[in-house]
């Protein structure tokens, strides 16, 4: 994990992983609050998802999408719904 790293690629996987959920049947603001990219962690996450089932379907959706990505969770946020994170490096 490297907190100071910044790789601007992560902004158009950001807009692959929204093109991808538009065409899982997935809208912003009605089945996701928001897809935020994981700079030290180089990936991304998916955030206010209603239920755990949703963010699971999430998860395999974006694990389709970024093969090489081998890390993922799907977790409770209090107050902030269901998360499904997908990156590429480890986290220690």
């Amino acid at each position: 994990m490297d907190r100071f790293r910044f790789s601007p690629e992560l902004l158009g996987h950001r807009g692959d992983a929204l093109a991808a959920l538009a065409e899982g049947g997935y809208s912003w603001l009605s089945d996701f609050e928001a897809v935020d990219v994981l700079q030290d962690l180089y990936g991304l996450e998916v955030s206010g998802i209603a239920d755990r089932s949703t963010a699971r379907r999430i998860l395999a959706l974006l694990r389709r999408r970024f093969d090489g990505w081998s890390h993922g969770a799907v977790s409770l946020r209090v107050r902030k719904g269901w998360r499904a994170r997908l990156h590429r490096d480890p986290s220690t």
